[in-house]
C-alpha cells in the first residue's frame, strides 16, 4: 500500500540515513545478499 503523502525527513532522520549509509552493509546483509545470489545462480541454471 503506497502512502498517501510522502513528507521531507527532518534533520535528525536524515542524518540517521547518511550514518547508515556510510557505515555500508552489515555482516546480516551481506550473509543474505550473499545467499540471494547463489539462488539466483540456480536459478540462471535451471533456466538454461
Amino acid at each position: 500500500m503506497a502512502l498517501r503523502e510522502v513528507r521531507p525527513l527532518n534533520a535528525e532522520q536524515w542524518k540517521q540515513v547518511t550514518t547508515a549509509l556510510k557505515a555500508g552493509p552489515t555482516p546480516q546483509q551481506k550473509q543474505f545478499i550473499a545467499i540471494a545470489l547463489e539462488r539466483a545462480k540456480t536459478l540462471q541454471e535451471i533456466k538454461q
